[in-house]
């Protein structure tokens, strides 16, 4: 699902993940991360709000 929706959109948010998967946020944070370090994402941002993520070109 949420491979699909990032070309869609060109982005996703913590929030967005949660709301898509219908879980909580520290299981979307720990999705994301994995999906990161997969190297499937990548982050833009640090932390907080502002943060989303992009496909990763491979």
């Amino acid at each position: 699902k949420v491979v699909k929706y990032v070309p869609e959109r060109g982005k996703i948010t913590n929030n967005e993940y949660q709301k898509i998967c219908n879980i909580k946020k520290r299981q979307a944070t720990n999705d994301l991360k994995l999906l990161e370090n997969k190297n499937v994402f990548e982050r833009v941002g640090i932390t907080g709000k502002g943060t989303y993520y992009i496909l990763k070109d491979n």
